[in-house]
């Protein structure tokens, strides 16, 4: 129960429901999580910002230029989430 989920989307599905349980049995266990989560999120926000940047120059532009659009997307939710995350942390 005490892992970070490897996605964003994820949040939503499994990790709250982690945090919901441990919340209810060790306020402890659902700050690491918090953290562990958080940590997890802005080691993928690095990830998909060096994606971003090394986009290849060789794709036809409507596929690079999608491609961009869903790393964005991506980038964006995941740094929703570690605002959350470090909000929720100090609650």
């Amino acid at each position: 129960m005490s892992n970070a989920v490897p996605n964003t989307r994820e949040i939503r599905l499994e990790f709250l429901v982690k945090l919901y349980f441990a919340r209810r049995l060790d306020p402890d266990l659902a700050k690491r999580l918090i953290a562990e989560q958080r940590d997890t999120c802005e080691r993928l926000e690095g990830s998909l910002a060096s994606q971003l940047t090394a986009l290849d120059a060789t794709e036809p532009d409507d596929e690079r230029a999608f491609s961009r659009m869903v790393i964005e997307l991506r980038l964006a939710q995941t740094r929703a989430a570690i605002d959350w995350l470090t909000r929720a942390g100090t609650e």
